[in-house]
């Protein structure tokens, strides 16, 4: 397996080096050993979060090349950087970056010490990326790097944020359903209709990205927080592959995290005002149910008897559950409300980067250790 990775590797590098020897990439690498302190008018930043996908690296850096080089769109970008996001890989992902990072001044990668998820991946992304434009695709090549020229297009019309539509998805049915799902109940919640919400092949303007709190799962929301800021969201539909090496890195366990957050998500988008309605919704939403069952259970197995508990008991007990459902529910919205006080004031804590390539140390230290 590692000989053929090497000659892969072989492969990719002499076409590379005979790109640049020819003049082809002149354009694309003038700027790339300027400093990383400032936002270069006319550039390109495209982000990978990766996690345990060696066999799929080589291809991937071979097809993101060729779409930079034949893309005269992309050619006259004045400063374009691929930067390489590991969260952690167990398998030789870092190893094989740093061989293609060696033939590609392009590069720029980091490494996490552990695995933090892919939300942390994209935010670390974020913070280094210096492009006006910033794309974001999977490392698994089921996004198709041909799609970034059509993304840009958009962007160029005035979009603040492209988002990727896999209509013809290449994904297992429990998988297609449950994605379904989720961007159904998003659409009702937020009012804005996309089909593919979690869609891995995205594009922002840089405005769009500072400062967005990228922690836990909240990266399948980020369309929800930039289109609760005001920024104009549009979708795209592109080219879905089928999972050539390896298997999806989510299962069914991710949903209960997903649902948490999604409420936190909603909550923390809602209007100032609307905060207070959104925990009332939630304690009426609780309460009807259990008022409903207590009700019912009272109406089958009440059977009046000298020991059996007054009407008038049975109300106070309901009465008394409804109140203390009421109060949780309020106790809930005051510490979710002091907290998004805070998480205003302050930067979402990002992973700890163990190793990066081709970013200097100042960029690096803006990310706080865990």
């Amino acid at each position: 397996m590692q000989n053929v990775i090497d000659i892969n590797y072989s492969i990719v590098l002499f076409c590379t080096k005979q790109c640049v020897f020819q003049g082809k990439m002149s354009d694309l690498l003038k700027h790339s050993s300027v400093r990383h302190e400032k936002s270069f008018s006319g550039s390109l930043s495209i982000v990978v979060p990766v996690f345990n996908e060696q066999e799929s690296l080589l291809l991937l850096c071979a097809e993101l090349n060729h779409v930079l080089i034949s893309t005269s769109r992309l050619a006259e970008k004045e400063h374009i950087e691929l930067i390489f996001v590991d969260d952690g890989s167990t398998d030789d992902s870092w190893h094989t970056i740093q061989q293609l990072a060696g033939g590609n001044t392009l590069i720029k990668a980091l490494r996490f010490q552990k695995h933090s998820g892919k939300a942390a991946a994209l935010g670390c992304g974020f913070d280094v990326a210096r492009g006006e434009y910033i794309v974001t695709l999977d490392a698994d090549l089921q996004d198709n790097p041909v799609e970034i020229p059509h993304i840009i297009e958009k962007l160029d019309q005035g979009y603040d944020l492209v988002c990727g539509w896999k209509r013809h998805r290449k994904d297992p049915l429990n998988k297609i359903i449950a994605s379904r799902l989720f961007n159904f109940v998003i659409n009702r919640a937020t009012g804005l209709h996309l089909h593919d919400h979690n869609c891995g092949i995205k594009g922002y303007r840089r405005a769009t990205i500072q400062d967005l709190p990228l922690h836990g799962n909240l990266h399948r929301f980020i369309t929800m927080l930039a289109h609760s800021r005001g920024f104009s969201i549009c979708e795209l539909e592109v080219d879905h592959r089928p999972r050539k090496y390896g298997h999806s890195k989510f299962g069914m366990s991710r949903f209960y995290g997903a649902f948490m957050d999604f409420l936190a998500v909603l909550f923390l988008t809602a209007n100032r005002q609307r905060r207070w309605h959104f925990f009332a919704w939630i304690g009426i939403f609780l309460l009807s149910p259990v008022t409903i069952m207590i009700l019912i259970l009272l109406f089958l197995f009440h059977h009046p008897s000298a020991n059996a508990v007054s009407t008038n008991h049975k109300l106070e007990l309901l009465a008394i559950s409804a109140t203390t459902l009421g109060g949780l529910s309020l106790a809930i919205g005051i510490l979710c409300r002091i907290k998004s006080w805070n998480l205003r004031n302050s930067k979402w804590r990002r992973a700890h980067i163990q190793r990066a390539i081709g970013l200097n140390d100042d960029t690096i230290r803006l990310q706080p250790l865990p």
